[in-house]
């Protein structure tokens, strides 16, 4: 014999319409103190209640047990299996889509009836038309990752360009001056954000930034090795885990020896991949951004306050040493004999 609301209700010392109300993410469950309906909920799962979803889309004309998320084929995949362990936590099911195609996905969610959506797209022009789809047709929405949206939806996320500022304050702490900028083409919000922060913390130490020493093309070993030879760099900021390792890889294997001759750091929201020193580098709060999205997605706010323009940004970043900074060479002569004879010559054969 199947569990049902009537059952709960007992169990949980409420009302069948409050364990409706509290198990659909109804409006009205807004009414039911937060303590009440996190008890309805335990007693939905110690019972081992299913809700009737087919009912329920049927009933009220929308979706409301499966969330869509809308992201690009780069995200990466251990983030996504954590939002999934936490929807199927709270009761929900993940369906992904994936933005090559915005209208088709958008298509989709309308005939699946679908009610609630987390974007994870990086790029902003792609996040408008999202928040512009969504408020068309009254889908409740919230937004992973760096990069204002506008339109009355929230973003969560750290804030980017304060982490760069961090990571390029650090270089200033231990006597850099000479810092470049690995950047890559600027097609995410993030991007541009994190060469912003770079841009800030020169300015906060009163020094005029060089456009030059920012290194904002595709990446490739001939490129990047041409433009450190050229510019010289002693430490080198770095936007991401997987530019950072391929930076250092290049350096050490056309003889640049790290940290002794120049230092690296990264911002990065994974772990890094193997090289041959472990990369000083910031990152995210685990978890923090996906738990008060979900918590504003499925209740209209959160415990953590959001700004006035509706982007909330989470904890600082934190810093994790690496073996691959330190402060700057003192032999000038031999770091800089080697940029004119040592790179060069390798990079042009």
């Amino acid at each position: 014999m199947s569990i049902t609301i009537y059952d709960v209700a007992k169990r949980a010392k409420v009302s069948p319409s409050w364990v409706s109300w509290a198990l659909r993410d109804h409006p009205r469950a807004q009414e039911i103190r937060p303590e009440t309906r996190e008890r309805i909920r335990n007693a939905a799962k110690e019972l081992g209640y299913l809700k009737n979803r087919s009912a329920t889309t049927i009933r009220t004309g929308f979706n409301a047990s499966t969330v869509a998320l809308l992201a690009t084929g780069n995200v990466h995949p251990q983030g996504n299996f954590s939002l999934l362990t936490r929807l199927n936590a709270l009761g929900y099911e993940l369906r992904f889509y994936s933005l090559g195609e915005p209208k088709k996905a958008f298509e989709e969610i309308l005939a699946n009836q679908l009610r609630y959506v987390i974007c994870k797209v990086p790029i902003h022009e792609v996040r408008l038309q999202v928040a512009e789809f969504c408020r068309a047709n009254g889908i409740r929405a919230v937004f992973l990752g760096a990069g204002a949206v506008g339109m009355g939806y929230p973003v969560f996320s750290v804030d980017t360009r304060r982490e760069m500022c961090q990571l390029t304050r650090r270089f200033f702490s231990l006597a850099h001056t000479a810092i470049a900028l690995l950047c890559g083409v600027h097609r995410y919000c993030a991007t541009e954000l994190r060469h912003l922060g770079y841009l800030d913390a020169f300015r906060e130490h009163g020094l005029e930034p060089d456009p030059e020493m920012t290194f904002c093309e595709e990446y490739s070993t001939q490129s990047f090795l041409r433009f450190v030879e050229r510019k010289r760099p002693t430490a080198l900021a770095c936007i991401d885990g997987l530019l950072a390792t391929r930076a250092l890889n290049d350096l050490i294997r056309h003889g640049v020896r790290v940290p002794e001759d120049i230092s690296i750091l990264a911002i990065t929201g994974m772990d890094l991949l193997p090289s041959i020193l472990t990369i000083g580098r910031f990152t995210e709060p685990e978890g923090i951004s996906e738990q008060n999205a979900l918590e504003f997605l499925f209740s209209g706010k959160c415990s953590a306050p959001l700004t006035e323009d509706g982007l909330q940004l989470v904890l600082e970043s934190v810093y994790h040493p690496g073996e691959t900074e330190a402060p700057p060479p003192q032999r000038i002569r031999r770091y800089r004999e080697l940029w004119k004879h040592d790179i060069f010559r390798k990079t042009s054969s």
